[in-house]
C-alpha cells in the first residue's frame, strides 16, 4: 500500500504563552527547553482546525507557520504530537 502524503498548508499563531520548566516536568514526566506553548489554526479542506505545540522560542501572534497535515485524518498535523484536544469549527 502506497504511502499517504501529507499537504502543505500555513497556519496563523493565534497564542503564545510562557509556561515555566516545572510545569512542563509535572504535565508530562520530563524536562524539555521547550519553553512556550504556541495555539494555531490552519485550514483542511474547508474547515477551520486548532491545535497547540511546544517551542523553545517564542511565535509572535498573527505570524504565519509551515504546517502539513494528512488528507485523510486533517486533525492529524506535523506541528502536534497529539497531546492536545483538537478543535475544528467552519470558517466563519
Amino acid at each position: 500500500m502506497a504511502e499517504q502524503t501529507w499537504i502543505a498548508t500555513e497556519g496563523i499563531v493565534t497564542t503564545c504563552r510562557y509556561q515555566c520548566r516545572g510545569l512542563s516536568t509535572l504535565a508530562f514526566g520530563f524536562q524539555t527547553g521547550e519553553r512556550f506553548r504556541i495555539a494555531f489554526d490552519y485550514y483542511a479542506h474547508g474547515r477551520l482546525y486548532s491545535d497547540e505545540f511546544q517551542s523553545p522560542v517564542a511565535i509572535p501572534q498573527n505570524e504565519r507557520i509551515p504546517v502539513t497535515y494528512n488528507p485523510l485524518h486533517p486533525e492529524q498535523n506535523s506541528r502536534s504530537h497529539g497531546a492536545v484536544v483538537k478543535t475544528t469549527r467552519r470558517p466563519s
